[in-house]
């Protein structure tokens, strides 16, 4: 990774900037040698202009699989002392071995193995200031929370007992911690939601999930709690090749923060996915086939409104089922032109074949008038 090549790889974008004009973006791939990178990041670890990254990905990169191999690091654009994330990507551009993971100070955050692409074995997790804030534990897929900590310092989880908050954004679930896995009644609320209503329950016997309700109806067959808030480890972003929003682009988009989800787009399809699931359970989708849209508006309140069908036929209460888990999510951060709140729009995708279902999603670009 030493010598500078006189050309740079291209990656174009674009973004409506109003009814009649296109600006295109460019996002440029930084070759160091034949196949290593300077990647230029935002804060969510994506793709961005040169001239407002603030993190840089220093990788080895498989044009022709899309895939990152071999080792990494992620450093701060205006301090590369500053490594925020290094780790190993094997020759099928999956997560592999020690990766340590550092706050914007240099403090460190976590450091763990991955296998496989998954989190493997011991990881600890530390606070800003150093102090530690959560050891857990995975095993063939399954995580135990071993130890936790307050911002004070108290110790909360000792040998993987005791009462335990798993922050989901928007969501939070409580309930006990028995040798790292829950177990008895667990509670889930909103986390902004002063009177903690009970919005969902689990049950669970030593470790294991009996059952769940929430708004749908029961539930068997697996539990909707994640122990461990993978949002909280955004160099991920990175691997999916996503542009961030866009900075720097002249004409009415100057300014444009696209609308987002508190704890990142991850977060947003993690609750979207435990919405449809939910539905999807308590629905016959036998004779109903095809391909269908579900668009509507990212509100200047961060709610999803306005929501219509395209496409398909014989799903009328399918696709109303669909329109109400949609509305009722988590409101997101709406976008925001200098400052001020303006619409964006959503789009839902959905393939109904064989009595399963598939889903993409996509926040369109913002217009302007």
């Amino acid at each position: 990774m030493s010598k500078l090549f006189p050309f740079y790889y291209l990656v174009f974008f674009a973004i409506t900037v109003s009814a009649q004009q296109t600006v295109n973006r460019r996002i440029n791939f930084n070759p160091i040698d034949k196949d290593s990178l300077n990647l230029p990041l935002n804060e969510q670890f994506k793709l961005i202009e040169d001239s407002c990254a603030t993190i840089i990905r220093r990788v080895r990169f498989n044009f022709d699989t899309r895939k990152f191999h071999g080792p990494f690091t992620d450093v701060r654009k205006d301090n590369p002392a500053v490594t925020l994330t290094e780790g190993y990507y094997n020759a099928d551009g999956l997560k592999e071995g020690l990766f340590i993971i550092r706050y914007a100070s240099g403090n460190i955050k976590a450091k763990g193995n991955f296998k496989d692409d998954a989190f493997d074995g011991k990881w600890e997790m530390y606070y800003d200031n150093g102090k530690p804030e959560l050891d857990f534990e995975v095993k063939d897929g399954v995580y135990s929370v071993t130890a936790a900590w307050d911002e004070k310092g108290n110790k909360t989880i000792d040998k993987g007992n005791g009462s335990y908050i798993a922050d989901m954004s928007y969501y939070l679930w409580k309930g006990k911690l028995v040798d790292g896995r829950p177990d008895g009644t667990w509670k889930m609320y909103q986390s902004n939601d002063p009177d903690k209503m009970t919005i969902a329950t689990e049950h669970f016997k030593k470790g294991e999930f009996i059952d769940g309700r929430n708004k749908f109806g029961p539930y068997i067959n697996e539990s909707r709690i994640r122990l461990v808030n993978e949002g909280q480890f955004p160099f991920v972003n990175a691997e999916k090749l996503l542009a961030g929003a866009p900075c720097n682009i002249s004409g009415p988009g100057k300014g444009l923060v696209n609308a987002h989800y508190k704890g990142g787009m991850d977060a947003f399809n993690y609750d979207l996915r435990n919405a449809l699931t939910g539905f999807f359970n308590h629905v016959n989708l036998d004779g109903k086939e095809g391909r269908f849209d579900i668009v509507g508006d990212i509100s200047t309140t961060g709610h999803i409104e306005n929501l219509v069908r395209k496409g398909g036929s014989n799903i009328d209460e399918v696709a109303s089922g669909i329109m109400r888990i949609i509305h009722d999510l988590p409101k997101l951060i709406p976008a925001t032109l200098n400052g001020k709140p303006v619409t964006e729009q959503f789009k839902l995708e959905l393939d109904l074949s064989k009595g399963s279902y598939t889903y993409t999603f996509q926040f369109l670009p913002v217009k302007f008038r």
